[in-house]
């Protein structure tokens, strides 16, 4: 009898170590009230993912029955599945999140928060040294020395606020992908355009034969959320997979925010899948401790 207890005690106290996490990261800056990313255990089902989908739906629609539902909370925007890597977000009730949180299929539950596009920084008559200084050892030159061929067959997914595609700078390589952050297709704020620009534009890229495409998951704000930028990273992960180009491809993302576990692990798969991330590293012009928390990013 002893015996069955002490199995009974470690079976329960396993439960509770195993039980989905409803994390709350840095205080929760920025959340966005009453959204959430939900992400479920690694080496589940298709099948599975769909019928806990499904099934939280059910457990929604019910709670729209009930007089403290909270008719913002419209449940699943976006599904994600980026290498293997399964999740899913929207808007929930509290009662809809506990239900999530009791299933054991569910790793963990992310709030969703605001990112922000890293702002513009004048300056005043400035020279143009920064082509030179990527290709010198010494400082002050203002010639640009690279391969005529570079970026040729390769794909530059810029995760921003959209691009111009049309611009002259592009000569014809940029093309629209998907909007994952509201209902216009254009680039509302020239962010995404000018660091498109800086990476594949003729006069001042770097890479001057890659090609572009837009993913839109900042609006006119310069505002995006988690869940739109991994719908933006799943996008692209598909659209690279379907084109061919996993290997020879990168996803650059040049905005800032507080730690998303969520967008780490959608970038990770996706580093997985062939894809190079690279990460603006910011433009405050102070100094800074924080940490790299995604070794996958440059």
């Amino acid at each position: 009898m002893a015996r069955i207890n002490v199995v009974v005690s470690f079976l329960a106290a396993l439960a509770v170590v195993q039980a989905a996490q409803l994390l709350n990261l840095d205080g929760q800056k920025d959340a966005v009230p009453g959204s959430y990313v939900v992400v479920m255990n690694d080496g589940l089902s298709g099948l599975d993912f769909e019928s806990h989908v499904k099934s939280m739906a059910k457990v929604q629609k019910a709670n729209a029955l009930k007089r403290d539902f909270d008719n913002t909370a419209d449940g699943v925007k976006f599904k994600y599945n980026i290498n293997g890597w399964q999740a899913y977000s929207g808007k929930f009730d509290n009662k809809t999140i506990q239900s999530i949180l009791d299933d054991p299929r569910v790793n963990y539950i992310e709030p969703q928060r605001t990112f922000r596009a890293f702002g513009w920084v004048t300056q005043d008559n400035a020279p143009s040294w920064g082509l030179g200084r990527i290709s010198h050892t010494s400082r002050g030159r203002m010639d640009y020395v690279y391969d005529s061929s570079a970026g040729e067959n390769v794909t530059v997914y810029s995760v921003d606020s959209g691009v111009d595609i049309s611009h002259p700078e592009f000569e014809g390589r940029a093309i629209w992908g998907v909007n994952a952050a509201d209902n216009s297709d254009v680039d509302q704020i020239g962010h995404g355009t000018h660091t498109s620009g800086t990476i594949a534009g003729k006069t001042y890229g770097v890479a001057k034969m890659a090609k572009i495409v837009a993913v839109k998951v900042l609006d006119a704000g310069g505002q995006g959320t988690n869940g739109g930028i991994i719908q933006g990273i799943n996008w692209a992960v598909n659209h690279a997979r379907q084109n061919n180009v996993t290997g020879k491809a990168v996803m650059n993302m040049s905005f800032g925010g507080g730690l998303s576990r969520a967008i780490n692990e959608a970038a990770s798969s996706a580093v997985r899948a062939g894809i190079f991330m690279v990460a603006a590293a910011g433009n405050s012009n102070v100094s800074t401790q924080l940490r790299l928390t995604n070794p996958n990013f440059c």
